[in-house]
């Protein structure tokens, strides 16, 4: 017998750091979920690790970009902040009129990026001083690079002829949870509020009635003919702390990173790589129904490990 679970939410986050755009059914292509982290903020540095020149900037080091809203008119990708003009930026970096790459650390890793100009970057550095004061680096916005330039996801953990490519993840395509995971974290921490999903930026939020961190046990999910192997369980980090809506870290949740870490077998050293830390959703790679839809309310199959 198949079993099967629930699309509980679907999430995509076509500014890195920023908002969720907000829908119930998204189309999916080569790089995960359409638009998703398609843009970038980047600082002016050299890297100690790497030969880039600029440095990934997310809500670790500004937390305030939780406040940048994303919507789509037409053919434009609009950034938005309350008291600030609306950005303006082409979907297809094909349209993007500087075509000057560069190259930013991301954890590490070297992703090309195609600058998006002068007035972009005024944009985001306005937005930054109006909220810090001042500031050290000044930031640039990015666009995903195609073509040669793609990026692929860390090969360590996909099959030897599998090249999937991702926009501006941290790692890989889709990050995959479960409510009945979230529901443990909150039975642990038992904060005066709940843990809300939003602080662990999903894509895909798996609802139905199996133990916590089931979505761990599986090597595959099949929605509408979508095919996503879970490849990776995925690390956090401290970002976790801060507020979705706005980025701000209040008195009891600015301790859950912590609290988490001591929740009995979820600090995991991850095979494969030098990650270690506390784990929570599933890192994926989707291998067949590229242009197919994924909605709010879909059945899943659960596709278990051997």
């Amino acid at each position: 017998m198949t079993e099967k679970a629930d699309i509980e939410g679907v999430f995509t986050y076509p500014f890195k750091s920023g908002k969720p755009f907000e829908g119930n059914q998204f189309e999916t292509n080569a790089f995960g979920f359409e638009h998703d982290r398609i843009v970038m903020a980047a600082e002016y540095g050299r890297s100690q690790k790497t030969t880039a020149n600029h440095l990934l900037v997310s809500q670790r080091k500004h937390a305030e970009l939780a406040l940048i809203k994303t919507s789509i008119v037409g053919h434009q990708l609009v950034l938005s902040v309350d008291g600030h003009d609306d950005l303006f930026i082409p979907l297809d970096p094909h349209d993007v009129a500087t075509l000057q790459i560069d190259q930013i650390e991301v954890h590490g890793k070297i992703v090309p990026g195609l600058d998006l100009g002068d007035p972009a970057a005024e944009w985001i550095n306005q937005f930054i001083h109006s909220k810090r004061g001042t500031q050290t680096h000044e930031m640039r916005l990015f666009h995903r690079a195609q073509g040669e330039l793609s990026r692929l996801v860390d090969l360590r953990f996909v099959g030897k002829d599998q090249t999937p490519e991702v926009n501006f993840s941290d790692g890989f395509p889709f990050l995959v949870t479960s409510t009945a995971s979230l529901q443990a974290v909150n039975e642990h921490c038992q904060f005066e509020t709940p843990v809300e999903m939003a602080r662990f930026r999903p894509n895909i939020v798996l609802e139905g009635n199996y133990d916590p961190f089931f979505e761990e046990r599986l090597r595959a999910i099949a929605i509408n003919g979508v095919v996503i192997e879970l490849v990776k369980p995925c690390t956090r980090c401290v970002m976790i702390n801060n507020t979705p809506s706005d980025g701000s870290k209040d008195s009891e949740k600015r301790r859950l990173f912590a609290k988490l870490m001591e929740m009995p077998g979820r600090a995991q050293t991850i095979p494969k790589s030098d990650e270690s830390g506390y784990v929570f959703g599933m890192n994926g790679i989707q291998t067949k129904g590229f242009g197919e839809s994924i909605k709010v309310g879909d059945e899943v199959e659960l596709i278990w490990k051997d």
